[in-house]
C-alpha cells in the first residue's frame, strides 16, 4: 500500500510542476513576442538611420558608401543587443515547452505504474 502512496505522491508533485511550468509559459510567451518586436523595431530604426546618414558610425567605423544590401547586414549587427534578447526570449521558451513535454511523460510513467499497482 506504501508503493501506491508513494507512487500517487509523485503523480501529485508532477502535476503541481506541469501547471506551475503552464503558468511560466503565458508570460514566456509574452517576452517572445516582446523581443520579436523589440528587435523589428530596431532593425527598422536602424535601416532608417543608416539610410537617411544619421548613424553614420558603427563600434568606431565609419559607414561610407555601403549597399542597400550592406545596410541590412550593418543594421542587423547594430541591433546585436536587441538581437541577442530575442533569441534568449525564444529559446527560454522552448525550453519550458521541453520540461512540460519531460513532465508530461514522467507523469505518464507514474500513471502507468499506478494502474499496475492498484
Amino acid at each position: 500500500m506504501d508503493d501506491v502512496k508513494t507512487n500517487a505522491d509523485k503523480i501529485k508533485q508532477l502535476i503541481g510542476q506541469i501547471e506551475d511550468l503552464v503558468n511560466e509559459l503565458e508570460d514566456s510567451a509574452i517576452e517572445k513576442a516582446n523581443g520579436k518586436a523589440n528587435y523589428s523595431k530596431a532593425i527598422g530604426l536602424t535601416l532608417l538611420k543608416l539610410k537617411n546618414g544619421v548613424t553614420t558610425s558603427f563600434e568606431g567605423q565609419d559607414i561610407k558608401g555601403i549597399t542597400a544590401g550592406e545596410r541590412l547586414k550593418i543594421a542587423e549587427a547594430i541591433c546585436y543587443k536587441e538581437e541577442f534578447d530575442k533569441d534568449a526570449s525564444e529559446n527560454l521558451y522552448k525550453a519550458l515547452i521541453t520540461k512540460i513535454d519531460a513532465r508530461k511523460a514522467q507523469l505518464n510513467g507514474y500513471q502507468s505504474i499506478n494502474k499496475v499497482l492498484q
